[in-house]
C-alpha cells in the first residue's frame, strides 16, 4: 500500500490527494510499450540540430531601470516565453508585481 500524501489549503483546510497510484506489476503485451515514459524527450547529441533560434518565440525586451529586479525580470521573461511557446499567446507579465510580492514574501 502506498504512503498517502496530501496538499492542505490553509484557508479552508481542504485536503487534495497528491499520490496513491499503485504501480502495475503486469507488463504490456507490446514490447514497444514497455519503455519508461517521461514528460520530456532524451536525445543523443547527434540527434540535436546544430543551432536553434528562439527569437520568434520571445517577447519584447523589458527595461528594469534602476530597481534591480533582475530575478523578477528573468522569471517573467521565462513565463512569457513558455506561455507563447505553448499556446501562441503574447502576454505581458508584470515584473513589478513579481518583484514587490517576492520582497513581501521574503520579508525584505
Amino acid at each position: 500500500m502506498p504512503f498517502k500524501t496530501y496538499l492542505i489549503n490553509k484557508t479552508n483546510n481542504r485536503k487534495f490527494r497528491l499520490d496513491g497510484v499503485l504501480r502495475s506489476r503486469r507488463l504490456p503485451a507490446k514490447h514497444k510499450l514497455c519503455q519508461k515514459f517521461r514528460q520530456h524527450m532524451v536525445l543523443r547529441t547527434d540527434q540535436l540540430p546544430p543551432k536553434v533560434d528562439l527569437r520568434p518565440d520571445m517577447t519584447p525586451i523589458e527595461d528594469q531601470s534602476q530597481i534591480g529586479s533582475c530575478t523578477a525580470n528573468c522569471l517573467a521573461g521565462a513565463y512569457e516565453y513558455l506561455t507563447k511557446k505553448s499556446n501562441g499567446m503574447n502576454m505581458d507579465v508584470s515584473r513589478l508585481f513579481i518583484y514587490y510580492n517576492a520582497r513581501i514574501k521574503g520579508n525584505y
